[in-house]
């Protein structure tokens, strides 16, 4: 459990969980992650919850807009 929540990346792919952990991490939403991978909303909820994983492009996507 991390900051009174259970850790919702239990389960995901690597890059996936390290993708959302960061987006958690610096207070962000799903929502801002799907405008910026040009997705819609729905796909990132998916993925977050493990009935869909990120394409390659994608998580090269999320992780260069989360380090900028």
């Amino acid at each position: 459990m991390a900051n009174g929540r259970m850790d919702s990346t239990a389960g995901l792919r690597p890059e996936a969980a390290e993708i959302f952990r960061r987006l958690d991490a610096l207070g962000l939403k799903q929502r801002e992650l799907a405008q910026a991978l040009e997705l819609e909303e729905n796909k990132v909820s998916k993925t977050r919850i493990g009935e869909r994983q990120f394409k390659a492009g994608e998580v090269l996507k999320a992780m260069d807009w989360l380090n900028s």
